[in-house]
């Protein structure tokens, strides 16, 4: 629960209570990104003290406006898919196919990444992705990513969040793996690794449109 303000220019304030109680009050900025008229869709915020478990941290948040009737169907098609783990320490890039069917969905998809390798050198490295996934109400969604090249990898848990999306059609998730990147952590680095998902087109568009 919490309160919050705006004023004409976009600027504002909020105030979340942590398990709804006002002793655990912790304010924040807000600034207006996108609005239509006098309908705010998007801000961006942060914290106005650090964080309580990282020293020192600034801690940034956005919010969108959007449905809350999403359901496992809401991802369908190709997705841009992009992994980042640490700060310039790993890095990843592909597509990830969902079949929208409902219930546990499945996704196909190919990755290709940038890893240090060492101290001295990075690895460039290709594995094509399968898992499953689902997408409750809310736009929270779960997948299970399994790097088919990598056997000796885990199956990696992920949590995203639908963060735009055309009516239930979500369009794109920000997430992070649940567990550390195996060949970070190999390095004394065990970073979380954050995803980024972006809608591209139906599964049935045309080698042409691929590339256009």
């Amino acid at each position: 629960t919490g309160t919050y303000s705006l004023e004409s220019p976009g600027l504002g304030n909020q105030t979340f209570f942590l398990d709804g109680n006002p002793d655990l009050a912790v304010p924040a900025g807000l600034l207006v990104t996108k609005a239509e008229g006098t309908n705010v869709h998007s801000l961006d915020g942060n914290f106005l003290f650090p964080s309580y478990t990282v020293p020192g941290a600034l801690v940034r948040f956005t919010m969108t406006q959007r449905v809350s009737n999403f359901h496992t169907n809401s991802l369908n098609g190709n997705y841009a898919f992009q992994i980042v783990g640490g700060a310039n320490m790993g890095y990843g890039s592909g597509f990830i196919n969902f079949d929208g069917v409902e219930g546990a969905g499945t996704f196909t998809g190919r990755l290709l990444g940038n890893a240090p390798e060492d101290e001295h050198e990075r690895l460039l490295f290709e594995t094509a992705l399968t898992g499953t996934y689902e997408v409750e109400h809310h736009g929270f969604t779960t997948m299970q990513i399994t790097f088919v090249d990598f056997p000796d990898f885990p199956v990696f848990p992920s949590t995203a969040l639908i963060v735009h999306a055309n009516g239930a059609q979500g369009l794109s998730l920000r997430g992070n793996f649940e567990v550390p990147s195996p060949v970070l952590a190999a390095l004394g680095v065990p970073s979380l690794v954050r995803t980024q998902l972006d809608y591209l087109g139906p599964s049935e568009m045309t080698e042409v449109a691929k590339t256009q």
